[in-house]
């Protein structure tokens, strides 16, 4: 995955995630540190979110990100490189909203489907970090929201 960074406005620096290595989620290239984002999926019945789906966007651009899925199983990691600016996570609810969960402990936000969420990564100007998850009314619970710093 690759993602932009400019560090003095005129300087453009590409960064990618290395899958190949142990280092996870580690984003060379990106100058300083908290640019490498790591969004755990998680389904308590195993057969993947059935349906639902993430997408995280700049939100000031509107640009994708990431976007994806549990297709199978009870986890999975998503890795980003994100550069510094503000963002959003939708969590869509999919066939069975209350098996879904995730975690974005990077930005210091969880919950369940659906979602919708905005995050800092660095410190961009008027981005606070919340989480608006509704609940299920069929199923009891669809998560809790988590609030939480920006990254940085």
């Amino acid at each position: 995955m690759g993602c932009q960074f400019s560090t003095n406005g005129f300087c453009t620096t590409t960064c990618t995630v290395d899958d190949d290595d142990d280092s996870s989620g580690a984003c060379s290239g990106m100058p300083g540190s908290g640019s490498s984002y790591s969004l755990m999926l998680y389904d308590s019945a195993g057969d993947g979110w059935n349906g639902a789906g993430y997408t995280v966007k700049n939100k000031n651009s509107g640009s994708i990100k990431s976007t994806g899925t549990l297709g199978a199983g009870m986890s999975s990691q998503e890795d980003m490189c994100l550069p510094v600016g503000c963002y959003t996570l939708e969590v869509s609810s999919g066939g069975h909203a209350d098996e879904v969960s995730w975690f974005l402990g990077d930005a210091g936000i969880s919950g369940g489907a659906p979602a919708n969420c905005q995050f800092a990564v660095g410190n961009p100007v008027n981005c606070p970090s919340y989480c608006e998850v509704e609940e299920d009314d069929n199923s009891g619970g669809g998560g809790g929201g988590g609030g939480g710093g920006g990254g940085g």
